[in-house]
């Protein structure tokens, strides 16, 4: 009988079952979880362009996509980065504006400010960089 189980994996306890004490593969959309459906999952194996959906006060929930132009969200209406040469606006992905591929975040409005960046992606640094003020 199992004590412990590895990464995406669950302890069976229910006792009712054949598999009590052994461990089971949880969803594959689950790095970790308390169960073997996909609402079972406690943490998401896609840790980009994913997010774990809960249940209000819940700790296990469905693996779920972020939005099209959203890279990293941490819910279905709340972007953190956006892919690449989309504007960061709000929590949302602004589809109408795009900035250059090496940024991050850009500046927003303006004529003067449109394409630079405020921070940039990983391996680039600022030239120049835009100061809110």
């Amino acid at each position: 009988m199992c004590t412990d189980c590895k990464l995406n994996e669950f302890l069976a306890k229910a006792k009712s079952t054949d598999s009590y004490g052994t461990c089971t593969a949880c969803d594959a959309s689950c790095a970790s979880c308390v169960g073997s459906a996909a609402s079972d999952c406690t943490a998401c194996t896609k840790t980009v362009g994913a997010f774990l959906l809960t249940a209000a006060g819940a700790s296990n929930g469905t693996c779920t996509n972020c939005s099209t132009d959203c890279e990293v969200c941490t819910s279905a209406t709340v972007c953190t980065r956006c892919k690449a040469g989309k504007r960061l606006a709000g929590g949302n992905c602004d589809t109408a504006e795009t900035c250059h591929e090496s940024c991050l975040t850009c500046a927003t409005g303006g004529d003067n400010d449109e394409n630079k960046c405020r921070t940039c992606r990983s391996g680039f640094f600022h030239s120049n960089p835009v100061t809110d003020g």
